[in-house]
């Protein structure tokens, strides 16, 4: 599917738990929840101390192929995430690229979180964090979403998250 950015584009409505995967065995529960902001389902998840061997509570999938031409590095993907307590987190991500070890991250620190209720992310495209050779927004097939912990013994239940979307933003200079 190609794509030209003039309008928000869906990139995955994060409301069904077909396919979804634990990024490790830290992360569980994978569940089907209500009540997302734009109605309908969302998917819920937790974070677990099982092995200590991430700080990531993380669900990523593979979906069909998406192509996004004429981005900005100052456009912005957006998402929104439910996280019960921010006590012990350090940021809310999402992950875009071709597999998992290839991809670009975007986070939004926990100071511009709220708990106990839907958060609001929104990151610029030109603030990625870079694993292996990156996301080629030209060819998008894995998709994460999660939390990122301020530790790899921090815990958490009812995680949910949904809707990732890229958003145009018109750039100008004054």
């Amino acid at each position: 599917m190609n794509l030209n950015v003039a309008a928000p584009i869906v990139i995955d409505r994060v409301d069904l738990v077909t396919d979804w995967t634990a990024n490790s065995n830290e992360t569980t529960t994978i569940a089907a929840a209500t009540g997302a902001p734009l109605g309908g389902d969302c998917v819920s998840f937790a974070k677990e101390n099982a092995s200590a061997t991430t700080a990531y509570g993380l669900i990523y999938k593979t979906i069909e192929e998406i192509s996004v031409f004429d981005i900005s590095l100052t456009d912005k993907f957006s998402w929104a995430i439910y996280i019960s307590d921010l006590a012990h987190v350090a940021s809310a991500v999402i992950r875009l690229g071709t597999d998992t070890t290839n991809y670009c991250e975007w986070r939004v620190a926990d100071t511009a979180l709220t708990a106990a209720r839907w958060s609001f992310c929104s990151a610029t495209v030109g603030d990625a964090y870079v694993t292996g050779d990156g996301c080629d927004l030209g060819a998008i097939t894995y998709v994460g979403i999660g939390v990122l912990f301020d530790s790899e013994a921090n815990i958490l239940a009812g995680i949910k998250a949904t809707q990732i979307e890229l958003v145009p933003c018109a750039f100008t200079r004054t």
